[in-house]
């Protein structure tokens, strides 16, 4: 039976560069989505939010007409109560006992599950986080 000799060091060598430009083109990170249901203006929306998102850009990419300035958690003009799952809000300036009451800035919420939130006047927010800060 006829064999062919292929080089090994040659083969070896365009195997592995080849297999890690393939892995470098096709390397896609696998982005969690959760949904997010949220009341706003008391009409309820069903919005699907990457992990990586937040659910303000998620909002305002859907067509709300939330309020909103910042976008950086500072300013308090996107709040909501937040009334089942759970989010990261970790780069917001909530303090941690206004955040354990389930209130959140949507510029600065990451869901981290599947969740029910509620947009709230900007008075509410300001009342509990101004009492906090006095205590």
């Amino acid at each position: 039976m006829p064999t062919s000799r292929v080089p090994r060091s040659g083969f070896l060598r365009n195997a592995s560069s080849n297999t890690r430009q393939n892995e470098q083109r096709f390397i896609v990170r696998a982005t969690k989505m959760y949904t997010v249901e949220m009341e706003h203006n008391g009409e309820k929306h069903v919005l699907k939010v990457a992990e990586d998102e937040t659910i303000l850009s998620k909002a305002l990419d859907a067509g709300l007409d939330v309020p909103y300035d910042c976008q950086l958690g500072v300013c308090m003009t996107c709040p909501a109560k937040l009334e089942q799952g759970q989010v990261d809000q970790s780069g917001g300036m909530l303090s941690e006992d206004v955040k354990e009451k389930g209130y959140a800035l949507m510029c600065s919420s990451y869901p981290r599950s599947d969740c029910r939130i509620r947009s709230i006047p900007e008075d509410e927010l300001l009342s509990l986080q101004l009492v906090t800060a006095s205590d």
